[in-house]
């Protein structure tokens, strides 16, 4: 056997393999399709959300203010 047929032939083996290789990368171990489609039928629906909050819900009140009137005072000296 000559070099030139000798490559050739490694490199068809080559490519042989890695394509057993890659086929065994793409079988799937679901039975159907159609099972993949009634799971998703049967997912619950959320509820449709803007990103804002709606205008009349808003944080509750400080029972204590953030700085009392002394606090203040003393702070407008400075």
């Amino acid at each position: 056997m000559s070099q030139n047929a000798k490559m050739t032939a490694v490199g068809t083996a080559a490519l042989l393999l890695f394509s057993l290789f890659l086929g065994g990368c793409t079988t799937s171990t679901t039975p159907s399709s159609s099972s993949l489609m009634d799971a998703h039928a049967e997912a619950p629906v959320l509820p449709k959300t803007s990103g804002y909050l709606p205008v009349e819900d808003l944080p509750p009140k400080d029972k204590k203010p953030a700085m009392t009137a002394d606090e203040q005072l003393k702070l407008k000296k400075n």
